[in-house]
């Protein structure tokens, strides 16, 4: 009751003109929302939630009057006899997806954001680059005149570089408003290049090659650092994982395999697919490893114990792509079927599809900052939706399993009660934050964990008190409520 009684004061002092009561109301509210408290006929008016997520709240006769409703997800919300005259209601989402579709003059073959989020690239046939603004989606830069094809492309995570390779082996560099060459970063591949990522923390590129080897390289210098041999044909795909240390490669012969970035050592290999892997990568959490696969499947794995966790068969052609959402809990997919699948990449159930292209889709990304899914086709269309509108999501875990992690914006929570460690540790992953932090003041048993939408707010419950901690992205505070006898 404490608690409860606690968020909402939040939302009552949020009538205030204090930025700080308005940012822990929205947090406050979507808490309350979410643990299934009704608002009908509740007095809310002048309240300041901007940005919340009101995802099935039930708000029938309430007074609104006045309100900052703005940017507020009101998906399968009731409203109905609410009261909302002088309410700020800009940018409110209903759950629709926002969408437009971009023409694009030549067929494209891949496409990417930049880790801000700020710009795509989508690379071409005839071996032009083409980045857009991902606000405006004008084009911003034009790169052609490449002899050879282009084939992949990747932003580098400071977003000064753009760094691609080509069908001859030949990785290249360009500079960000300093000019126009590209010179020539890496020539020691001696077939096509299938696919690049830098590594997160910008020490590292890795390149998949089809002459069987996944390289290492200086992302200063382009220097190759290690060659990994193993697999038994062309390698497809490559990933990092977040913190730098693995690397995820996939083949033509039908494996995933692990790899120590620091030694080059394989860890281990990943059979399942009975076709080449498309696409391979590393869930937020750190939880999981998807890969796709020309078997027309997607199959996600459990890092810790190698067994396949969930298998997704709906596409009736390759699977040419997939990606992570911005919090990892949905998987979305492209194919030769000309559709775009979203999955629950923890339950495995299927979710949305999408079949604005009229031919196969070869290319699907979801930006970083968690606000666009974008897809490309050889219909030569650009498909962006407003992820946000479309598929609300929040970060509250609700109950988590001891020892499990749940996840937040680029971050994992998790718990410990082995041999009487009952500390909540909070694992900040976002670049900005250089450090994570423990909270060790529990003395009982952790029965549950939750975070705001905006990774704001941690609140924690044991068996006997409550602990609210928020500012998450700083020190962090806390308050602890506590009176519970049991």
């Amino acid at each position: 009751p404490e608690f409860k009684e606690q968020l909402i004061k939040w939302v009552q002092e949020s009538k205030s003109n204090k930025a700080d009561d308005e940012t822990l109301a929205a947090n406050a509210m979507t808490i309350l929302v979410r643990s299934g408290m009704r608002f009908n006929s509740a007095d809310l008016r002048g309240i300041k939630i901007k940005g919340a997520n009101l995802t099935g709240g039930h708000f029938d006769s309430a007074d609104l009057r006045d309100s900052d409703f703005r940017e507020v997800i009101l998906h399968k919300c009731w409203l109905r006899g609410a009261r909302l005259e002088g309410a700020l209601l800009a940018g409110v989402k209903f759950g629709e997806f926002g969408e437009r579709m971009v023409e694009l003059e030549d067929t494209p073959i891949t496409g990417g954001y930049s880790l801000d989020g700020k710009n795509y690239a989508v690379v071409f046939e005839l071996g032009s680059i083409v980045i857009y603004d991902t606000t405006t989606w004008e084009t911003t830069y034009f790169l052609e005149g490449f002899t050879s094809g282009i084939t992949t492309v990747a932003f580098s995570p400071d977003g000064e570089q753009l760094t691609f390779g080509d069908m001859n082996g030949t990785l290249r560099r360009w500079m960000f408003n300093k000019t126009w060459r590209t010179p020539i970063l890496c020539n020691d591949h001696t077939a096509c290049i299938s696919d690049l990522t830098y590594s997160p923390d910008g020490r590292h590129i890795a390149t998949a090659c089809q002459d069987g080897i996944a390289r290492i390289l200086d992302a200063s210098s382009g220097h190759c650092v290690k060659g990994l041999s193993g697999h038994l044909g062309g390698v497809s795909c490559i990933a990092f994982s977040l913190d730098s240390n693995l690397l995820l490669s996939g083949g033509s012969d039908k494996t995933v395999r692990l790899w120590d970035v620091e030694t080059g050592q394989l860890v281990y290999t990943l059979d399942g697919h009975e076709d080449a892997i498309s696409k391979v990568l590393f869930s937020p959490d750190r939880r999981q490893i998807a890969s796709s696969s020309f078997d027309k499947t997607v199959r996600t794995w459990s890092i810790a114990t190698r067994h396949c966790e969930a298998i997704f068969r709906d596409h009736s052609e390759r699977v040419t792509s997939i990606a992570y959402s911005h919090y990892g809990s949905q998987l979305v997919s492209c194919s030769e079927d000309n559709t775009v699948r979203m999955w629950n990449s923890l339950s495995g159930r299927a979710g949305a599809i999408f079949r604005d292209h009229t031919d196969h889709v070869v290319s699907v990304a979801c930006s970083s900052n968690g606000k666009q899914l974008a897809s490309c086709g050889i219909d030569k269309k650009l498909r962006v939706l407003d992820y946000w509108a479309g598929i609300p999501e929040t970060t509250a875990n609700g109950q988590i399993n001891t020892a499990s992690s749940g996840t937040f914006p680029y971050s994992t929570i998790k718990r410990h009660e082995n041999d009487g460690d009952k500390t909540i540790q909070v694992t900040l992953l976002r670049p900005c934050w250089e450090n994570g932090f423990v909270f060790d003041s529990v003395r009982d048993r952790v029965t549950n964990v939750t975070v705001s939408p905006d990774g704001a707010i941690v609140a924690s419950a044991s068996a006997r008190v409550v602990n609210v901690r928020y500012k998450a992205a700083h020190t962090p505070s806390q308050r602890k409520l506590a009176g519970h006898a049991g």
